[in-house]
Formats: C-alpha cells, sequence, structure tokens
C-alpha cells in the first residue's frame, strides 16, 4: 500500500507549523481553483489532492495519525530490504554479559 505524502503535495516540511500549513494551504488552493486557472482534469485533480493534503494535516489528531501511519509505511519499506548487506541489520554482535554495565574511573 503506497501512502501519499501529504508535505510533498503541500510543498512544506514535516516540521512545519500550523500556521505554515494555512499559508501553504491557501497559497496552492489559490493557483489550482478551476474557477481561476481552468476546469481541467489535471487541474482539478491537483485541487482536490491539495484539499485533502489540508484536510489531513490542519487537523492536530489527522495528522498525528498520518504521522504515525507514515512512519510504519517507512519502517516496513525499510524491513522489506533487511537481507541487503546492511551493517546495521547484519552484523550486531550480541554482548555476553546482559545487564551489567562497567564504569571506569
Amino acid at each position: 500500500m503506497a501512502v501519499k505524502d501529504y508535505y510533498k503535495i503541500l510543498r512544506i516540511q514535516r516540521t512545519a507549523s500550523t500556521n505554515d500549513i494555512k499559508k501553504a494551504y491557501y497559497r496552492l488552493i489559490r493557483l489550482y481553483h478551476p474557477d481561476i486557472c481552468g476546469n481541467t482534469p489535471e487541474n482539478m485533480r491537483r485541487f482536490y489532492e491539495i484539499d485533502e493534503a489540508y484536510k489531513v494535516l490542519g487537523n492536530l489528531e489527522n495528522r498525528l495519525r498520518y504521522c504515525i501511519l507514515l512512519n510504519k509505511y517507512f519502517l516496513d519499506e525499510l524491513f522489506l530490504f533487511k537481507n541487503l548487506k546492511i551493517p546495521y541489520f547484519n552484523n550486531r554482535k550480541k554482548s555476553q554479559q546482559y545487564g551489567r554495565m562497567v564504569i571506569e574511573y
């Protein structure tokens, strides 16, 4: 399942504030509104994508759910490739002394 990147659709960073999201939404809606730039299928598609992205990112609760979903998606994609030669996943050595911490002075 592919997850849409709403941050990319609104052309903002993942750390954007609520005001930044609102400004980006209004700026893009003016660009792709069917009454302003024409009623073509491509403009309508972009208009509805931008509106959907704002509905998700504009509300804090929906944005948190989306961030959890997005992180889960990226982790699943990462673990699909765990058989590759990635040093972090393949060369982990387990220590023989579990739960012991040595502090040297």
